[in-house]
């Protein structure tokens, strides 16, 4: 994934991320059952073009190269993070025992599962970003946009739609808006969670994605073409498919498509 490239550098054209960071208040607890829960993380109290600019710089750097060139890790820490994050709202990130510590902890958020254990995967994290984040969705669609294509709009001038990382990706969005939230509000929110097993399963289950993913989403963005110029993707997605940044759009879909009864 390349969404370091979509990061301001900070050349001295563009403030220190401390200077410019606070956190943005907090939202109402409106909405269902999940919405509720979902307006407690501190991801809804700064900006998508923020975070991301916070995770990118908690990013460690690779072994140089053998041109000498400087590559980023595709994780953070939970230190290197909250190095970046310094405000109250993420006061939690390194308490062990805290909903948003063990959110992070899970292994949909650990590179390779949680093989080596602390490592949170920069994808994961943006991901989580770009559903709770604040931001209008042209900032979400370019963010989306070097989640999807290493090297961003740097190095490429199109984006196709059978792009290698969608389906993972696309895997991330549903998870995060079905079995993740439900674990989470029910281990760290005293929710319980109001739908069996098999029905999540029916939510996650590649048919239900994949016809979410190929037949809602990709479809309202390329219609007959196999690829488009980033300008036109983009605007694309900010326009017919901003519904990805919902989470409550995007539970709603699913569980329409997974013919599962809404009981929250």
């Amino acid at each position: 994934m390349g969404a370091a490239c979509c990061a301001a550098e900070n050349d001295g054209s563009v403030a220190p991320l401390a200077e410019i960071m606070k956190d943005l208040p907090a939202p109402s607890p409106t909405g269902d059952t999940y919405e509720r829960f979902e307006c407690s993380l501190p991801f809804n109290r700064i900006t998508i073009a923020n975070f991301e600019r916070a995770v990118n710089d908690a990013r460690p750097d690779k072994p140089a190269g053998e041109g000498g060139e400087i590559e980023k890790e595709d994780f953070v820490t939970f230190q290197s993070l909250r190095s970046s994050l310094t405000t109250n709202a993420w006061k939690d990130l390194t308490v062990g025992d805290s909903p948003l510590h063990k959110l992070l902890s899970s292994k949909e958020f650990q590179v390779n599962g949680g093989e080596i254990e602390g490592r949170i995967s920069v994808e994961s994290l943006l991901v989580m970003g770009l559903l709770h984040c604040a931001g209008k969705p042209e900032e979400k669609a370019k963010t989306l946009y070097c989640v999807l294509q290493d090297g961003g709009f740097d190095d490429h001038a199109q984006i196709s739609a059978s792009d290698k990382d969608l389906v993972p990706v696309f895997q991330k969005f549903c998870a995060f808006v079905t079995k993740e939230i439900f674990d989470l509000a029910a281990n760290e929110g005293g929710i319980v969670c109001m739908y069996e097993k098999t029905e999540v399963d029916k939510m996650l289950k590649k048919d239900t994605v994949e016809e979410l993913r190929e037949e809602q989403w990709l479809d309202c963005i390329y219609g007959t073409q196999s690829r488009l110029d980033n300008d036109l993707w983009v605007a694309k997605v900010k326009k017919e498919a901003k519904w990805i940044f919902s989470a409550k759009e995007m539970r709603t879909r699913i569980f329409a498509l997974a013919e599962v009864q809404v009981k929250h």
